[in-house]
């Protein structure tokens, strides 16, 4: 993450639609561990150290790497199907796995902890969603706008894959 950081190094590390559709296909995951500035670092350090936090028995899981990478190449491929033209910003993997750990703990009966994050997520997307990503506070924070459909799309690839893995494990008993 820091070596993307690198102001003549960054450019390279970008989501960026028409350069991924030219070939520059690294940029699908990349997009995900750049960031505008050390602000927006910072604030995606401080989200993962939150879900570390919460969820420390789940990142020891071999699996918690699959699904990050994961829901990076789910961000960094259906985002072309969107209206992003370029982002940075590893937000959107932050939603897709406090979304995955939300639903696990429901599926798991631990529903009002998991339906608090649930909730929480549904509601900050709904936000997101009504108001365009437009949030100038948060704009003029990471220099940038909100790329509120990545962070959409993490979320349900986390969802999704929460219930897959739940499906699975009830067909393997």
């Amino acid at each position: 993450m820091l070596m993307s950081q690198i102001p003549n190094l960054h450019w390279l590390f970008v989501w960026q639609k028409d350069a991924i559709f030219i070939g520059q296909w690294w940029r699908i995951v990349t997009g995900n561990i750049t960031h505008t500035n050390w602000n927006h670092l910072a604030l995606n350090l401080a989200g993962l150290t939150v879900w570390c936090g919460f969820y420390r028995d789940l990142y020891h899981q071999c699996r918690t790497p699959v699904l990050t990478i994961s829901i990076m190449i789910a961000i960094g491929v259906i985002s072309q199907f969107t209206s992003l033209v370029s982002f940075s910003g590893f937000s959107g993997v932050l939603y897709g796995l406090f979304m995955w750990s939300g639903v696990r703990d429901i599926m798991q009966k631990r529903v009002f902890s998991g339906g608090l994050v649930v909730v929480a997520i549904v509601t900050k997307l709904a936000y997101d969603l009504i108001t365009q990503g437009n949030e100038p506070l948060m704009q003029n924070f990471i220099n940038a706008n909100i790329a509120y459909q990545a962070h959409i799309i993490g979320a349900m690839f986390g969802g999704l894959w929460a219930l897959l893995e739940s499906s699975l494990t009830q067909k393997g008993k």
